[in-house]
């Protein structure tokens, strides 16, 4: 159940953005996100940071995370 929720609410995410953090828990590095993405490495960690930042605030607000 808990699973299921997590998975709404990454669908829930910026199409951009969740790729990137995709990648990330597929075990790419920034910089072959960059590359990937043609963005700038700031740019990738930047979005990255905002994302997950952003995730959490869904997950708290359905508590899942505390």
């Amino acid at each position: 159940m808990m699973t299921e929720e997590i998975m709404k609410q990454l669908s829930t995410l910026r199409p951009t953005y969740k790729s990137l953090l995709d990648m990330i828990m597929e075990g790419y590095q920034y910089d072959q996100i960059a590359k990937y993405h043609r963005l700038l490495l700031g740019t990738v960690k930047s979005r990255i940071h905002l994302t997950r930042q952003e995730l959490a605030q869904k997950l708290q607000r359905i508590e899942i995370l505390n």
